[in-house]
């Protein structure tokens, strides 16, 4: 049975969410923001579990948990989740904004927009933008390395006790610099690996984002992941390793020209 729009206001949620149209979800809204305690319970629960679901796994990297047997990553997102679509929140009361800004029509007006699309697309780019931030944040920190770890570090390289350093201080200044101009890939896995001593497949899901496969991460074997971090550690090993000879070298050189 259809209903005239007329009677829309006076539906039960539950033959709103039947009717599967845009005036629907218009009045859906419309309760959100008036705070509606059945509407908002259902919206913030099986409304937005399955984007949440997504989000927390392919956007945000998060490593899931389980509930009742069955791996979920919305609850790892859901208090921004909640931070952000019913801001602002004044005297406890969420005003839910970004809700009431729903009309029903896509961005050129041409066309009707549901409202799970719509909250689902800004929600997206809210967490595109949150991930951005967390991976500028690891590259600030994984370019700060501490005195304290030099040596944990140098202590890992094949080879490098055949490179000579006079003095000590020497060799954390060269290390500080080469590190610095690695790539953030090169100085979060000897991060993780090296200075943290972290296991490779814990980080193998963030790490993966730097690498180019058409292997799909999900299809990897532990022993897979394990090969993978082994490869990236070693290449940044050998990269971190050149930079030091270089700059050995610069600073052997203009040493010899200040001599002269």
């Amino acid at each position: 049975m259809e209903l005239k729009i007329s009677n829309i206001s006076n539906a039960s949620l539950a033959l709103l969410k039947k009717l599967q149209s845009v005036e629907a979800d218009l009045e859906i809204a419309k309760r959100i923001v008036a705070n509606n305690t059945e509407c908002v319970n259902y919206f913030l629960s099986d409304f937005s579990k399955p984007f949440l679901d997504y989000i927390g796994e392919n956007i945000m990297k998060r490593e899931g948990v389980y509930i009742s047997g069955t791996l979920h990553f919305y609850p790892l997102v859901s208090t921004e989740y909640y931070e952000f679509i019913s801001a602002k929140i004044v005297n406890t009361i969420p005003e839910w904004h970004k809700v009431r800004l729903y009309k029903g029509l896509k961005n050129k007006g041409n066309k009707d927009a549901r409202l799970y699309t719509y909250i689902n697309t800004i929600t997206a780019r809210h967490f595109y933008e949150l991930r951005k931030k967390e991976l500028k944040e690891q590259e600030i920190t994984a370019s700060d390395v501490l005195e304290n770890d030099h040596m944990a570090i140098l202590m890992e390289y094949d080879g490098f006790d055949e490179i000579e350093i006079e003095q000590e201080t020497d060799k954390y200044t060269e290390l500080d610099i080469a590190m610095s101009m690695l790539p953030v890939r090169d100085q979060l896995i000897l991060k993780y690996l090296i200075i943290e001593d972290r296991d490779p497949i814990e980080i193998f899901d963030e790490m993966i984002l730097y690498t180019q496969t058409k292997k799909d991460p999900k299809s990897f074997s532990n022993k897979q992941k394990q090969d993978a971090m082994s490869l990236m550690k070693q290449r940044a090993k050998e990269h971190l390793l050149k930079f030091i000879v270089e700059l050995k070298k610069r600073n052997n050189y203009e040493t010899f020209n200040k001599r002269r």
